[in-house]
């Protein structure tokens, strides 16, 4: 439980951070607006596990998501899941799948993983 605790923590607190630098400008100041917009929370892409591996990411922890947990982040009666840290660099990225999917050999090709650069 502890890992699953420290693996959703450390999820929030890259996208956190990474949402903090976008609106200041390292000094504590309000960066100007930028002259492209910026894609919207709501528009986070989703890329596949097996193109995260083959760009050189590897996997650093898989951490077991009971089925009342899962449940209580999407709001549905959820399966039990796994929750997967890839890194690359400084990058990182994190795919969220049932165990069904997990176990199944076409995990790989499934668009659940997200990139935070």
């Amino acid at each position: 439980m502890t890992r699953l605790v420290k693996g959703l923590a450390l999820g929030l607190c890259l996208i956190a951070g990474d949402a903090l630098a976008q609106q200041t400008n390292g000094s504590g100041d309000k960066a100007a607006p930028a002259a492209k917009a910026e894609p919207a929370p709501a528009q986070i892409k989703r890329v596949k596990m097996r193109v995260l591996l083959a760009a050189g990411f590897e996997i650093k922890a898989v951490s077991f998501v009971p089925q009342d947990a899962s449940s209580r982040v999407s709001n549905t009666l959820d399966k039990d899941a796994a929750l997967i840290t890839l890194q690359k660099g400084a990058a990182a990225a994190t795919c969220f799948l049932t165990l069904v999917e997990y176990a199944s050999p076409g995990m790989l090709d499934i668009e659940w993983c997200i990139e935070q650069k």
